[in-house]
């Protein structure tokens, strides 16, 4: 048993055995407390895999729990996640929910202790049960009626007799032969006879009755078919009928008084069907297969009506849904995004009706939790579990608890709720054990990688530090070479030593130090040669060797602008890859690197483009590779390129390849956009002023905070023709996915085909 450790005041007013704690982590709680002054949570911490757990007491002081306006933030919820819960909002801003085994009986028992102790009032105690009361009350009445059944049964008899009479009476009126004896369920009615109801009993009496033949209650004033009934009787019959209405007795049984409106005939509704067997008749109850009295094996039974409406809806509306083009990249991290087809089969789940009979019911249930996708929390990716797909995972979560919630109600005392119990239960145990598992597995992958990244940096260090030692002792050595040289006043070979002075290693430091050095020993060297009447000449620095023209063009360089300028009519190459302006951006998420690439286009020409991309981290290292094209690159525009790295890069190295293009006519210029900005997005319009279709136009979004891009986005600007037609407007929206920007930019790449 854990020691709670209480104060010397402090005391248990309430205890429970399991509970679940929700909040900024997911606990199962073996034990829970409230006293006077704390909520106490008993749970097993986990510490790795090659320990033992540890258990942990935790107090949350009630005098944490926020109060607004006198009402204690306490309260009952129904989480779409978790189920029933008491959920309780604290001073700091947090907030958690507690979910019970039982929350029916236990959430309010503990809301209103909760409640009365921080409001320093007692606890309420559990009122009685209206339902026992009831029960009381029935079983009190039945004694009641047992008492007199005796006497009415006595007297039923008698009752019987006079009823006969009456009947013999008056069929004798009418008829003078006897009437044939029938049974009196199947005595026909005629179109006079009129009924009333007992309104002791209810039981259906003629309108000519004066006691009811079931309970013997006397029955009172009638209505006016009957008192017209009964004076035709006195009019054909003076001497059967009475001079003077009786009047009761005071001794008499009470007369029951009946109005006008319970005279009315009575009608039975009858809710649902009764199935049978097709052998015998005997009436089927729920999840038979065969027939318990003649063993008839049933077959050919259609799958439940409930279930069957909802696949069809939701058949109907997949296959109205419409192929959207998708960004590889963005889908495999970010999970595909909602369409209008996957919000109508949400709706349409969150809001079907939940069935009512037992194998509807049980049906939905399978079909519920059969549809929840517990590979998304496997993969423990909170993107996908907030695109299409997870969204409608979590649709099918929230119905199956809702499915089972009812289930509770109809299955009471139904085997069948062990089953349905199991398959909630193993469903809850296994999203829980597949988060655990999958924050468990990520945090051996961290461990390995930042273990591997440990060591190779010490391993990388080592190497450095190796080699800067080496580069040092060389360069010292060569300092000893020159100073011998000195000595041996062979001053010619002194300087060639000072000349090559040369830092090779990656310490920017160290090679300002031993450029420095090389300086001072050459000035040294020619100082000391002059002294002694040597003349030598100052080594010359070493220039970049100049590119060579293979076109034979003539070239002019603008050192102002560092442009190119080609002799016109002729398109040299490397001339035009010269002008080309490039920037750089690149954005980072979960260790994976996105660069970007914006590049201008200020030649005469329209362009045919394409890349290899080297990406380097700082120790010089390549990490990367990419490549990419574009086509209708127009003059005078700007194009923009996407790649992907999953490591760290210091610098990019390009390889261009242009061509003038003569193959798609340009059509960038002829798009014009407007943006109308709104929560987290950009809403886009493009429209095409140009004389020619637009093809594949696709528009990208770079949000910036700051100046530093914080998010991207892309879509295609395009009809069921993959083209944007002359005059034609296509509106989309491009989403920063909840990252806060200051200032957004637009580039769009496209073509047209050529007659």
């Amino acid at each position: 048993m854990v020691d709670l450790k209480l104060d010397f005041d402090e005391g248990i007013l309430l205890q429970a055995s399991y509970c679940g704690r929700y909040g900024s982590s997911e606990i199962e709680l073996d034990e829970i407390y409230l006293t006077n002054k704390n909520l106490i949570c008993i749970y097993e911490k986990s510490n790795g895999m090659f320990s033992k757990s540890e258990t942990i007491t935790e107090n949350i002081p009630l005098e944490s729990i926020k109060v607004i306006n006198g009402n204690v933030q306490v309260m009952e919820v129904d989480n779409d996640e978790y189920g029933l819960g008491l959920q309780i909002l604290f001073k700091n801003g947090t907030r958690e929910l507690f979910v019970f085994d039982n929350p029916k009986k236990e959430l309010s028992k503990w809301k209103n202790a909760i409640v009365a102790t921080i409001n320093g009032e007692p606890i309420p105690t559990e009122e009685k049960s209206p339902k026992k009361e009831k029960v009381a009350a029935f079983a009190g009445a039945t004694a009641f009626a047992s008492k007199i059944k005796s006497a009415v049964d006595s007297t039923k008899q008698t009752f019987s007799d006079i009823s006969q009479q009456v009947k013999e009476t008056a069929t004798s009126t009418f008829d003078t032969e006897k009437p044939e004896v029938v049974e009196e369920k199947a005595e026909p009615i005629s179109d006079e006879a009129k009924y009333i109801y007992c309104s002791n009993c209810g039981e259906k009496l003629i309108s000519t009755a004066k006691f009811c033949q079931s309970c013997g209650a006397k029955v009172g004033t009638v209505i006016a078919e009957q008192k017209t009934s009964q004076k035709e009787n006195v009019e054909k019959n003076p001497v059967d009928s009475p001079k003077e209405p009786i009047e009761p007795k005071a001794d008499d049984e009470p007369i029951i008084k009946v109005t006008q409106e319970e005279y009315t005939e009575r009608k039975t509704v009858y809710e649902g069907k009764i199935h049978k067997c097709p052998n015998c008749g005997e009436v089927l109850n729920a999840f038979t297969s065969n027939c318990p009295s003649c063993g008839y094996e049933l077959r050919g039974t259609f799958g439940n009506s409930s279930v069957r409406e909802l696949a069809a809806k939701l058949e109907a509306i997949e296959s109205k849904r419409e192929n959207v083009k998708s960004n590889a990249i963005k889908s495999l991290y970010f999970g595909k995004s909602m369409t209008k087809t996957d919000e109508q089969k949400i709706s349409l789940i969150r809001s079907f009706p939940i069935p009512n009979t037992k194998e509807d019911l049980y049906e939905f249930l399978v079909l519920s939790q059969s549809n929840i996708d517990i590979g998304l929390y496997k993969e423990g990716n909170q993107f996908k579990l907030n695109s299409a797909r997870g969204a409608l995972s979590e649709a099918w979560k929230a119905k199956f608890e809702q499915a089972y919630h009812k289930a509770k109600l109809v299955f009471a005392n139904d085997p069948r709720m062990k089953e349905i119990q199991q398959l909630y239960d193993s469903t809850q145990k296994t999203i829980r054990k597949a988060k655990t598992k999958t924050w468990k597995l990520l945090g051996i992958i961290w461990a390995i990688v930042i273990g591997f990244l440990a060591i190779m940096f010490i391993l990388i260090f080592s190497l450095t530090a190796n080699s800067e030692k080496k580069e040092i002792s060389r360069l010292e050595g060569i300092v000893e070479q020159i100073e011998i040289s000195l000595d041996n006043e062979d001053y010619k070979l002194a300087l060639m030593n000072a000349d090559s002075l040369n830092y090779n290693g990656t310490d920017s430091g160290s090679e300002k130090d031993w450029e420095i050095k090389r300086e001072y020993w050459i000035d040294k060297v020619i100082e000391e040669a002059t002294e002694n009447g040597v003349v030598l000449e100052r080594p010359k620095e070493k220039e970049e060797p100049a590119e060579s023209n293979s076109n034979n063009s003539t070239e002019s360089t603008n050192k102002e602008n560092n442009t190119t300028v080609t002799e016109s009519g002729s398109f040299d190459e490397k001339a035009v890859i010269k002008q080309l302006k490039v920037t750089e951006h690149c954005r980072n998420e979960y260790e994976h690197y996105f660069p970007i690439t914006i590049i201008e286009n200020p030649t005469e020409y329209n362009l045919s483009l394409s890349v290899d991309v080297k990406f380097y981290n700082k120790s010089g290292k390549l990490v990367g590779a990419e490549s990419d094209e574009v086509y209708a690159f127009e003059k005078g525009t700007k194009t923009i390129m996407q790649f992907s790295v999953d490591e760290e890069f210091e610098r990019m190295e390009y390889e261009f390849s242009v061509k003038e293009e003569n193959y798609y006519n340009c059509v960038i210029s002829s798009l014009k956009y407007e943006s109308t900005s709104a929560k987290d997005k950009e809403i886009l319009s493009v429209t095409n002023t140009g004389s020619i279709p637009a093809e594949f136009v696709e528009g990208y979004a770079l949000f910036f905070k700051d100046g530093k891009l914080v998010g991207t986005d892309w879509t295609y600007f395009t009809d069921d023709d993959s083209e944007l037609k002359p005059g034609k407007t296509i509106t989309e929206e491009l989403t920063s996915y909840g990252d806060e920007y200051d200032s957004v930019e637009f580039y769009f790449t496209g073509r047209g085909e050529k007659e």
